[in-house]
């Protein structure tokens, strides 16, 4: 075996330990279309992007830019409001796949995705679920970011029933570097699952303006850590409202 394919089956591992704790803290959870809390906090993605990279870059050890980023949106379209989409992003045409149909494109270390829901009927009107996701290699920057929220924001169809969320992963060698993400973000605890390597945390904070709720409680910040044994070094994710990703999006959106 490689050092490349051992260093990638780690990564797995360690991944899918951290999405058995997310998954755990999102089960209940149902999202509320996003609100400025106090009249301050930006409910844009752009100015998310920005505030979670300043929080959690002194705590990573590569730093923000050295961590893999994603951007997701969520919600529903007609087929020709998705071809727009597709077009303004210069996605190809969508592909059928066991997953839907599917469009990808790749430039620069970003990677874009585009899945929807095939059609069931003959109504060109019909509103189709789609899920679009960024994820970039390390290296990018917050301009990397914010140049693509603001894209999608310029040629994504307009909805209310839209959604998007933003998340991070990268290492620290510090144990309870999501603790201090947490305090750098102003936030207060609302919910923890953890385990011997493990642990997963949901907060509040009244710095950001996009939140979800969670029984009674209002949360709109998500930290994982694990430790891996093997480096003695923690994966570190983090997500706004919540960490998501590839993991769910390509079952929403065949599902619906």
């Amino acid at each position: 075996m490689t050092n490349d394919s051992a260093v990638s089956k780690r990564w797995r591992a360690v991944w899918l330990a951290l999405l058995v704790l997310v998954a755990c803290a999102i089960w209940l959870i149902r999202y509320e279309n996003p609100a400025p809390v106090g009249g301050a906090a930006s409910d844009k993605l752009e100015d998310t992007a920005q505030q979670l990279w300043g929080w959690a870059d002194p705590w990573l050890s590569d730093g923000a830019s050295g961590s893999e980023w994603s951007l997701r949106w969520d919600g529903r379209a007609t087929s020709a409001e998705l071809s727009e989409l597709a077009a303004g992003l210069g996605l190809p045409p969508t592909t059928a796949s066991t997953e839907g149909l599917v469009s990808r494109r790749s430039v620069e270390g970003s990677h874009w995705t585009l899945w929807q829901a095939e059609p069931q009927g003959p109504e060109r009107d019909a509103l189709l679920a789609y899920v679009l996701l960024l994820e970039t290699d390390p290296g990018a920057t917050t301009d990397t970011l914010r140049t693509a929220a603001k894209l999608v924001e310029r040629v994504a169809p307009a909805s209310d029933e839209q959604e998007w969320s933003i998340a991070f992963r990268g290492v620290s060698e510090q144990a309870d570097a999501g603790r201090r993400i947490a305090e750098a973000a102003g936030a207060t605890l609302q919910e923890r699952y953890e385990d011997d390597t493990s642990d997963s945390s949901t907060y509040y904070t009244d710095r950001l303006g996009r939140t979800v709720l969670s029984g009674d409680a209002r949360i709109n910040l998500q930290l994982a850590s694990h430790f891996d044994r093997l480096t003695g070094r923690y994966t570190i994710s983090g997500g706004v409202p919540l960490i998501t990703g590839d993991y769910s999006a390509r079952g929403r959106a065949a599902a619906e």
